[in-house]
Formats: structure tokens, C-alpha cells, sequence
């Protein structure tokens, strides 16, 4: 990460990255920080190509080989196309041939580390892998994000916050900016503010929500998803669809893990979660089998696209995990 925050600040880029993991925000702000430094030129040079671009070969093609407008190089975005999980020879000649002209930024959830654009990318460009941040260093993020805001906060402060919200970094976000809002008048934040505050604990909820929903508890399942909802916070749906998704990951993996003769502190260690995190996925993957939560998994995959392709929205995808 520090030398894509260099390359940026410096204005020294490579002329192709690879970004990719399941920490959306990181992803995020890293995508954001190489649009605003070609912004700065001219927003024509910006080119973001979706995955129903991608399957128009010939127009990605046009705008990789199209030449920047009143600037060197122009920025060529691949967001979730999956152009890194499968061979693709006729786009990495076009890279190459074009690379004294464009910047070419991929950003993906998942890779297949043998493909041959990716090991071309760890060649001659940078290869960044963003997953859940461990605990430390989330805490310093925190912390310096609430220095910014000239507010004083502890370690063990710190640490009340990620035991409420867990170290989703968008969840931490949302609860640091609401933190900032609801103490504009203090500068010091106790443990009193963040328990006043009433911070919802989404991931403790999402447990929950699993856990009715593997027992076949459709009622009491909807019937908390339908308490969250009520709360009607911004980008709720949003952030329990995360939620949903890194949980069944961290499942399937300790259940792989448990298969293999392992055990909670393996699970830990591998996942880089809390304990009390081990605990509740031990004591829901031993409702049901490893094909299960396979196919669980999957399934939250398959909707991820459809999401991203604009063929559902959030809601809906949510709405068909908790009934199917």
C-alpha cells in the first residue's frame, strides 16, 4: 500500500496495477485516489470498463488504443470484469502495445494468481492484495482518523469500538463519522460517549440472522433483519450484504479447516479474527456440512455480479439469502 500512496503522491505511476481482496474500502479509496490525481487533467482521460463493457471486445479494445486528450497517458479502469481469473492473450498484447499511453488499474475481488495478465502485472507493474486489515493496524487507522479530527480517544476506547462493530472498515467508517458527529462539542471520547451513542452491532446481528436461518428459523430471522431495517441508517443493505458475504467466506475456510484436523486457534490465526468471532463459526458450522455452506457461498458470489451488473439490487440479493 505505501508504495501506491508514493506513486500517487509523487505522480510516478507504473503503467499497470492490480488491486484485489475483500476490503471494499481500501479498494475503494485507492480507485478514488487514482481518479482525482487524473482528474486534476481532465476527466476525459478516466475510463472505467464494467463487466458489461468487458464482453464488448472490440470497444475495450477502441479505448485502450484511443489516445489521451491533452495529456500524456489516460486512466483505464477493469472494475470486477474478472479479467485476471482467466488467460486472455489478445487483451495483454494490447496492454503492451499501449502502455506508453495508458495507466491501466485492475481492481478485482478474487484472482487466479497463474493468469497470464496478473503475472505480466507482477513483472513490470505493482500487485496489491487488500483483505481485512489485523487488528493493530486498524487501530492506528482509527486513531488517525480521529486525530484529523482533533478529537482524543484510547486504546481501550479504540478497542470498545471494534468489539461493538468488528474490523470491517467501512462498518468502522460509518461509526467513526457518527462518533464525530454526536460529539462535535467534546474532545475527549470515553467509553461512556461510544456506549451512549448506541452503535449497532451488525455483526453480531448477522450471527444471529445465520444462525436462525440454519436452523430454519425463517421468522426469528427476518424478524431481526426486519430490526435493522428500522433503524433506517445509510447504506444498511449495503453493509449487511458485506457482512454476509465475509462471514460465509470465513466459514467455509474454518470448516475446510476443521475437515483437515485443526482447530479454533488455526482458524484464528489463518483469518486473523477475535476469539469470540471463532466461537460463533464454530457453533454455527457444525449445523450443516461443508457442501452447504459451499453452496451458500456461491450462491452470494453469483449474486455479487448480478449486483454489479445492475440485474438486482441489494435488497433483493439479501432477501434471496435469507429465503433459499
Amino acid at each position: 500500500m505505501k508504495k501506491i500512496n508514493n506513486d500517487i503522491k509523487n505522480n510516478t505511476l507504473e503503467h499497470i496495477y492490480a488491486l484485489f481482496g475483500n476490503e471494499d474500502y481500501l479498494l475503494r479509496q485507492f480507485k478514488n485516489k487514482f481518479i482525482e490525481l487524473f482528474k486534476k487533467e481532465n476527466d476525459i482521460n478516466i475510463k472505467i470498463i464494467t463487466k458489461d463493457i468487458f464482453l464488448d471486445k472490440q470497444k475495450v479494445f477502441d479505448i485502450i488504443e484511443a489516445y489521451p486528450f491533452f495529456s500524456d497517458k489516460k486512466l483505464i479502469i477493469f472494475q470486477f470484469t474478472d479479467s485476471l481469473k482467466k488467460n486472455d492473450e489478445e487483451l495483454l498484447c494490447k496492454i503492451k502495445e499501449n502502455k506508453d499511453i495508458n495507466v491501466f488499474l485492475f481492481i478485482e475481488d478474487n484472482i487466479d494468481y497463474k493468469n497470464n495478465i496478473y503475472k505480466y502485472i507482477l513483472e513490470n507493474g505493482y500487485s496489491c492484495e487488500l483483505n481485512t486489515q489485523d487488528e493493530n493496524t486498524i487501530k492506528k487507522w482509527m486513531h488517525s482518523n480521529f486525530t484529523k479530527e482533533k478529537i482524543n480517544i484510547d486504546v481501550n476506547t479504540i478497542s470498545n469500538i471494534i468489539n461493538k462493530v468488528g474490523l470491517s472498515m467501512d462498518l468502522l467508517k460509518n461509526e467513526m463519522d457518527k462518533i464525530t458527529s454526536y460529539t462535535y462539542d467534546k474532545t475527549n471520547i470515553t467509553n461512556e460517549d461510544i456506549d451512549a451513542i448506541c452503535i449497532e452491532n451488525y455483526q453480531n446481528k448477522i450471527f444471529d440472522i445465520i444462525t436462525y436461518k440454519n436452523t430454519n428459523n425463517e421468522k426469528k430471522c427476518f424478524s431481526i433483519y426486519k430490526q435493522i431495517l428500522l433503524k433506517k441508517e445509510n447504506g444498511t443493505n449495503q453493509i449487511l450484504f458485506s457482512l454476509l458475504r465475509t462471514n460465509y467466506t470465513q466459514m467455509i475456510i474454518s470448516k475446510e479447516l476443521i475437515n483437515d484436523g485443526k482447530d479454533a486457534s488455526d482458524i484464528k490465526d489463518l483469518l486473523k479474527i477475535e476469539n469470540w468471532k471463532v466461537n460463533k463459526i464454530l457453533n454455527i458450522i457444525r449445523t450443516h456440512s461443508y457442501n452447504y455452506f459451499s453452496n451458500k457461498y456461491l450462491q452470494i458470489l453469483n449474486l455479487e455480479k448480478n449486483i454489479k451488473n445492475g440485474d438486482i439490487t441489494v435488497d433483493e440479493a439479501i432477501l434471496i439469502i435469507l429465503s433459499t
